[in-house]
């Protein structure tokens, strides 16, 4: 399926080898997010718009696996363990960096994941 996204968003050299592109799925329905890391190599559909995936971006200031909490995954998985210890990182810091955003829905995704 990596051939049919279109990617909008990648880390191609950063180690893990990640990227994210759309989907237009073969009946025309609503365009699909998909999210690849190479380490893993699984493609996680991700459960939001092209917009929501912007918004959090920047929310998120682009940490490191914060995809995953779109994701149908769980964090405890040994296989996103750098991704869990860096989201946990990012609730404990951006709080405090960024006071003026309410991160309460992203670590609501979070808990579900773990």
């Amino acid at each position: 399926m990596l051939p049919e996204l279109r990617i909008f968003d990648q880390a191609p050299f950063g180690g893990a080898g990640q990227a994210t592109g759309l989907r237009v799925p073969p009946k025309g329905d609503r365009l699909e997010i998909w999210h690849y890391v190479s380490t893993c190599t699984e493609l996680h559909r991700l459960n939001l718009d092209y917009g929501t995936y912007l918004e959090t971006l920047l929310i998120t200031k682009g940490a490191w696996g914060w995809q995953y909490l779109f994701a149908d995954v769980d964090l405890t998985g040994r296989e996103y363990h750098d991704a869990a210890s860096n989201l946990a990182a990012m609730f404990e810091a951006f709080p405090v960096l960024f006071p003026d955003h309410d991160y309460e829905p992203l670590r609501a995704r979070w808990r579900e994941r773990r």
